[in-house]
Order: C-alpha cells, then structure tokens, then sequence
C-alpha cells in the first residue's frame, strides 16, 4: 500500500515548462488587431482633441495593459496609458496645408514577462504603425483693413486698404470690390489681382455711393471690410460724396 500512494504523489506534481515556470503560468502577449492602423483628425484642432478611435490592444490574460507612443512624431500627440486613447498634443498646431499626415508607432505592454512575473520595464509586447491623416477644414481668409476713398472726382474714387492677415491659411487669390449708390443696388468693380487699391469710374455726379470690399482665397471668401461708415472725399471736389462702410448684405 505504501508504493502506491508514493506512485499517485509522484503522478499528482505539475509539469515544468522548459523555462522553468509553470505551464499553466505562462503569459500571453498583448496583440493588436493590425500591423498598421489609421486615425484622422482636422486641422486646427486644440490640445486634447480625440485623434479618431483609442488604439486598443486585446490580451488573452485579461491583464492590466500600459500604453505609449513612439514614431518620428510621436511628440506632437498624446496617449492615456490605459485606454490608447492619442490626442493632440500640447502646443501642437494642425495645419493641413503645411503637413496633411503624421507617422506614429503604439506600443503596448501587460507589466509580466513571459512566465507571468510582474516585469513592468519590459520592452514592448507589441508594436502598431499609426498614421495620423489631417482634415482640411474650409479656411477663408479675414477682412481687410483699413478701407479707405483716398480720391474722389465727379465721376469717380479711388479707395485703399491693407491685405489681411493669413498666416495659417491658404493664400489670398483677390479681392471683390463692390459699390453703389446709397439706398440702391451693389454694384461689382472688376478688380484683377492682389492690389489693394481701386478706382471706380463712371459715378454719378452730386451723388453719395457706398464701397466694400471682401478678400478671396481658394477655401472662401472674408467678410466685407468696414469703415464704421466714415466719409472720405477730396476736400476740394464737393460735388461727389463718397462713403465708404460694410455692407448690409452679404452678396
């Protein structure tokens, strides 16, 4: 009787695995679901804006996982460590036209090794290729400034302003100059280019007209520019009053 329940003793000891741990404590990797993923995101967006869907990984050990970023521009986002969540990063600025997409690398880890001890310095379990897109959003450009009737005749003005600011957007294409008499229609004043001067001929004489002008660029058109309705006429030329202010509509 006593070989017996030494051969059942013997029989009941769990198997070793080759690197020494238990068989039944070995860890399985975290894994994603792809080599390579995609997010998007528009341009412009503030720090902490979501970057599209969290890069989540999947673990058969239900383990607790640990994310982070890495990848040539890994400093212009962000992660939370526990969701894979990539957001924009602070001080970071979006612009479609100057980089369209970003390259970035996630990576994950359950904090064991490969016999499951606790191993939270270890590399990466596993690696994911993102590419971040960036959204064109439609940036048309400011007002104008400075809308001025620098001259006036019997018949005609010459106006003036300043070219807005359009750093960060598309560049300027032209200009829509419009005018009319006051209480009438808006008329349009074929102006070519990017000067930002203009002189309307072929007004009527003893009249007050009303000018406006608007800046153009390939995503839009600004406001009217506003003058708060100020009057600007060649002292010595009585007979044509000019004002110059924004429109009341938006044609």
């Amino acid at each position: 009787m006593a070989l017996c329940a030494l051969l059942l003793f013997v029989g009941m000891q769990p198997v070793e695995a080759e690197n020494g741990g238990s068989a039944d404590s070995a860890n399985a990797a975290p894994a994603f679901p792809a080599a390579s993923l995609t997010r998007a995101v528009d341009e412009n967006g503030a720090a902490g804006t979501a970057v599209g869907d969290a890069v989540s990984a999947t673990d058969e050990d239900d383990s607790v996982l640990s994310y982070a970023l890495a990848g040539a521009d890994a400093a212009r986002f962000a992660i939370d460590t526990a969701s894979g969540q990539i957001t924009v990063g602070s001080g970071t600025v979006l612009d479609h036209e100057a980089q369209a997409s970003y390259a970035l690398s996630v990576e994950v880890r359950d904090g064991r090794d490969a016999d499951g001890n606790p191993a939270p310095q270890e590399p990466a379990d596993a690696t994911v290729s993102v590419t971040v897109n960036v959204g064109d959003v439609a940036e048309p450009p400011p007002e104008p400034t400075g809308l001025t009737v620098t001259a006036a005749t019997a018949t005609g003005l010459t106006l003036s302003w300043s070219a807005p600011d359009t750093s960060g957007r598309p560049p300027l294409t032209g200009y829509v100059v419009r005018y009319r008499l006051s209480g009438g229609t808006w008329n349009s004043h074929a102006h070519d280019g990017l000067t930002t001067q203009a002189t309307i001929g072929g007004l009527t004489p003893s009249s007050q007209y009303r000018v406006r002008v608007r800046a153009v660029n390939d995503e839009g058109r600004s406001g009217f520019a506003a003058t708060g309705g100020s009057t600007t006429p060649v002292p010595e030329v009585s007979a044509v009053r000019i004002s110059s202010q924004a429109g009341e509509d938006s044609a």
